[in-house]
């Protein structure tokens, strides 16, 4: 298999990622420059097929002899898409993936890492959450929690699973100017996230957390 396990792990956690990768090229297959051409139509082809991010593009070889080693960002379902083809040698990650912008990595600093763990585990799982709004949203507070919801709608359409009960609790959302409250599956809450980095109107999340439940304790003074 070229791809490596390293790559492979995180594509399957989230196939629709961005993954910063090393893609060699089987040197016996073609010369060089027919070699990096026909990767080029490759990626092209994979992108219409299981693609839906403007975002991916190859690294153009400076010089000849990087024809085999192309540098490349790559939605997973792309990158599995490539590792049919034989001319694919290795799908290798990239070791300077972390100095390089990558918009799923903002993805991380909306949703809490304890919610990010339930989600890696198993993202077709209800989860309850609790949704911070962003005080600095242009339209205030009741705008954001507005805009939220409108999100949640439109991330359970695209990526919910049909016939799973998911979406805004209103009643307990209406208790709270800060949070909006509600169940989805955690494929819906990156989508969710996803859809709010768009530039317009500006980001209505500060950050998502488990809906961490509330016990009560009673001290007793001797």
């Amino acid at each position: 298999m070229p791809i490596a396990p390293a790559v492979l792990r995180k594509i399957q956690r989230d196939p629709s990622a961005l993954r910063s990768v090393i893609i060699e090229i089987d040197p016996g297959k073609l010369e060089p420059g027919a070699a990096f051409r026909r990767l080029q139509e490759l990626v092209a082809d994979a992108i219409k097929l299981k693609g839906d991010r403007s975002e991916q593009n190859l690294s153009q070889p400076t010089v000849a002899s990087d024809f085999t080693t192309v540098h490349a960002r790559l939605q997973g379902a792309v990158l599995l898409e490539l590792d049919k083809d034989d001319m694919v040698a290795d799908i290798l990650p990239d070791i300077h993936e972390g100095r390089i912008f990558n918009p799923d990595n903002l993805l991380h600093s909306v949703i809490s890492v304890p919610m990010l763990h339930q989600i890696e585990s198993d993202e077709s799982q209800v989860q309850s959450i609790m949704i911070e709004v962003n005080f600095n949203y242009s339209l205030g507070r009741p705008g954001a929690k507005d805009r939220i919801a409108e999100l949640v709608l439109k991330a359970v359409a695209e990526v919910g699973t049909p016939g799973i009960e998911q979406g805004v609790n209103t009643w307990k959302s209406d208790t709270s100017q800060q949070y909006v409250y509600a169940r989805l599956q955690g494929k819906v809450i990156r989508r969710m996230t996803q859809l709010d980095a768009a530039p317009t109107p500006g980001a209505s999340i500060y950050h998502v957390w488990p809906d961490f439940k509330v016990r009560a304790q009673v001290w007793k003074s001797k």
